[in-house]
């Protein structure tokens, strides 16, 4: 029922827009910190970070490491 109110409510689903705060949240990490690949994945909610990896250059267009070395500063 959440979900579907959610979806109602926004015109997106939960899961996508779950999926959008962990992808801001992981920019930031690989920005800011000096955590690997999979440390970033787990902590932002992915159990496997090899997922997070297609996820993310899915979304991006840029894989986590190559996102990293462009736009971190660690």
């Amino acid at each position: 029922h959440l979900s579907h109110a959610f979806n109602k409510e926004t015109g997106v689903s939960l899961k996508e827009y779950l999926t959008e705060l962990r992808i801001n949240a992981a920019k930031s990490l690989l920005k800011n910190s000096n955590l690997n690949i999979t440390e970033i994945a787990l902590s932002v909610g992915f159990s496997d970070g090899n997922y997070f990896s297609g996820v993310f250059k899915k979304r991006t267009g840029l894989s986590p490491l190559a996102y990293k070395k462009k736009h971190g500063n660690a």
